[in-house]
């Protein structure tokens, strides 16, 4: 580069010209690199998805490439962007551990080369899996000065792994299953057979579509008084009464999708023709490949014959109690009402008035005895009715 001055005369002529030489081969050299450099960096902003970013750390700005609004939806302008509002973005449940790794990171003054993963918040308010890479420059004393790094969306990759997993396990457990040894299938099924076959609640098996008893236990067999082979032969409405066979037919004919549970109190014919009430639970099952439900009946007769007596018993002491409240309490009310007339009688001397005074006391004495009675009669019955329900 030359640099030229014209000295004049006095006149103001041009009297001699120096120059001055300046070698700027290095000046210009740099600044072609750095042109270049900012060509390929402009370049590779274009060329990739990541988020390229470069933080002075002084003046605490983030200068991010174009990848970032092509990830994350953000408009770019020349507002400063400073760290808090990166992080801001971070998901909730990542940030503490990511700004304690970074803040570790930044103090350790070997530190160069950081990679963290975490959930970062879009435009859209969904979040996006990211994984992001960087290197700090320090200065002589360590001290960070500068940090370049990328941000890289693997979103896709992440719910890839996340499937892949699951039909591993899911590959893993039908291993499992079909590993299982004959052994254990044995053990299984006799466990099977010795918690229905033992159970001392009457329990049967029956097919959905067809109603006919597949199996049963020991305990039906006794409470209902058939034969494991007349069970074997005959569907579930032959121990129902007939007028209950029209509700059975109609329950079963609306499970259409196999998941038909019975839980309730219902009534049950034995072979003898023996009415009984049964409380039932049943749960649809697979039973030889075939739709079944599994019946657990529990008689509960005799309770409810218990509670017939208690609603009987009632019912009688209903009875009582109005009859104390009016058949009784009517002639007294009567004596009590006549005693009150004659005591207003003037003729009466001091020892009639005191006779009549103690007549009428035991009246009133005798009054609250039946009021007592009646309260107690009711209570007792208001107490059954509520305590003794076959639901309870």
């Amino acid at each position: 580069m030359w640099h030229f001055v014209c000295l004049t005369d006095v006149k103001g002529l041009p009297k001699e010209i120096q120059c001055t030489g300046i070698d700027v081969t290095e000046w210009k050299l740099a600044d072609n690199e750095l042109r270049s450099s900012n060509e390929r960096y402009q370049l590779v902003n274009k060329a990739t998805n990541d988020a390229i970013y470069d933080w002075d750390i002084e003046k605490d700005h983030i200068e991010w490439g174009e990848g970032y609004q092509r990830l994350f939806g953000y408009d770019l302008n020349d507002e400063l962007f400073p760290l808090n509002k990166w992080s801001a973005d971070i998901h909730p449940d990542d940030l503490d551990d990511i700004l304690a790794n970074f803040d570790a990171f930044l103090a350790d003054p070997e530190g160069q080369h950081w990679s963290v993963s975490y959930r970062y918040k879009k435009a859209d308010q969904s979040y996006a899996y990211i994984e992001e890479v960087g290197y700090v420059i320090r200065d002589k004393e360590k001290k960070a000065k500068r940090m370049i790094g990328a941000l890289r969306d693997v979103t896709e990759r992440k719910a890839a792994e996340t499937e892949r997993k699951a039909l591993s396990f899911q590959l893993q457990e039908n291993m499992m299953e079909m590993t299982l040894s004959n052994a254990e299938l044995a053990e299984s099924r006799q466990r099977y057979r010795d918690l229905f076959h033992f159970s001392p609640q009457p329990m049967y098996v029956y097919e959905t579509e067809s109603l006919m008893f597949v199996d049963v236990n020991a305990a039906a067999i006794e409470f209902y008084g058939y034969s494991r082979e007349e069970f074997l032969s005959m569907d579930i409405t032959k121990i129902r009464p007939v007028e209950d066979i029209p509700k059975l037919l109609n329950a079963v004919k609306k499970d259409v999708d196999g998941k038909l549970v019975f839980h309730g109190v219902f009534r049950h014919l034995k072979k003898n023709g023996e009415l009984v009430y049964v409380d039932i639970q049943s749960n649809a099952i697979k039973f030889n490949s075939n739709r079944t439900n599994l019946v657990l009946a529990k008689d509960i007769s005799e309770r409810l014959n218990y509670l017939n007596a208690l609603e009987s018993q009632n019912a009688v002491l209903k009875e009582i109690s109005w009859m104390q409240s009016h058949v009784v309490r009517a002639p007294l009310s009567r004596l009590m009402s006549l005693i009150d007339l004659i005591k207003r009688d003037h003729h009466l001397n001091e020892d009639e008035h005191k006779l009549l005074e103690h007549m009428l006391s035991s009246a009133y004495e005798l009054d609250d005895i039946i009021r007592d009675i009646s309260k107690k009669t009711e209570d007792a019955s208001l107490h059954a009715k509520t305590n003794n329900s076959p639901f309870s």
